[in-house]
């Protein structure tokens, strides 16, 4: 699977919120609480997201070192024992 990605750095965080709070167009639709635990790799990033409530996932991924904006080549594995791989990979 294929992703484009960009990343920004915001500065005031609060004045962000409070302006699109503003706009009745725009609204809130949900909060994601994940964790990713790194895994060190040489032909590629690997990582492993935790989403409570939902099966962990293996994302393996590549993508170049860039602050502009990117293709990311990605796939995803389900993990049924999140702490067991996590010993493995590490």
């Amino acid at each position: 699977m294929r992703n484009i990605e960009q990343k920004f750095q915001i500065a005031d965080k609060r004045g962000l919120l409070n302006f699109l709070s503003a706009d009745s167009r725009i609204r809130f639709v949900f909060r994601r609480v994940q964790e990713d635990v790194y895994f060190n790799r040489k032909n590629g990033r690997l990582k492993m997201r935790l989403v409570p409530g939902e099966t962990a996932q293996l994302i393996f991924y590549r993508r170049p070192d860039l602050t502009a904006a990117r293709m990311s080549e990605y796939s995803l594995t389900p993990v049924d024992n999140p702490p067991e791989k996590i010993a493995e990979l590490a």
